[in-house]
Order: structure tokens, then C-alpha cells, then sequence
């Protein structure tokens, strides 16, 4: 759950910072440099894009083995005691 915590919050970290980002980058490396940053603008469009996502994925997950995890709520707590 830390993990997907983390990347929840990483995520959303980004996705407000990514922008800023990638304007200084543009500021720094000129107009002949179009080419690489249009690499970088997609590597960085797809970090911004799955962070999240799969954040919320391992939080759920997380959730789910933990629920079937829990030794309180098995199938033979349930059963009838045999004779």
C-alpha cells in the first residue's frame, strides 16, 4: 500500500509540476533543439499519465489481499462444528 501511496502522491506532484518543468527545459536548450524535446515531452507526458493509475491500482490491490488475507473471516470459522 506504501508504494501505491507513493505514487499517488508522486502522480499528483507531477501532473502540477510537469508543465513548469518542461518550459525551463525549453528555456534552457534553445529553438534548435525541437527535435529532443519533443522525445522528452513524450517521456514525460507518459510518466504524468501512468503515475496515478497505477498508484490507485496497487492501493486496490493492496486493499484485496489484505481483505483475503485476513484470517478472521475464513469459510471454516463458519462451517459447523464436525462430531
Amino acid at each position: 500500500m506504501f508504494y501505491g501511496v507513493l505514487l499517488l502522491v508522486v502522480g499528483t506532484v507531477l501532473m502540477i509540476y510537469i508543465p513548469d518543468l518542461y518550459n525551463a527545459i525549453v528555456n534552457i536548450a534553445g529553438s534548435n533543439a525541437q527535435p529532443g524535446l519533443e522525445v522528452v515531452n513524450i517521456v514525460l507526458q507518459v510518466i504524468r499519465s501512468s503515475f496515478m493509475p497505477v498508484g490507485a491500482a496497487l492501493i486496490g490491490a493492496a486493499v484485496v489481499i489484505q481483505t483475503l488475507a485476513n484470517p478472521g473471516h475464513s469459510d471454516q470459522d463458519r462451517a459447523e462444528p464436525q462430531v
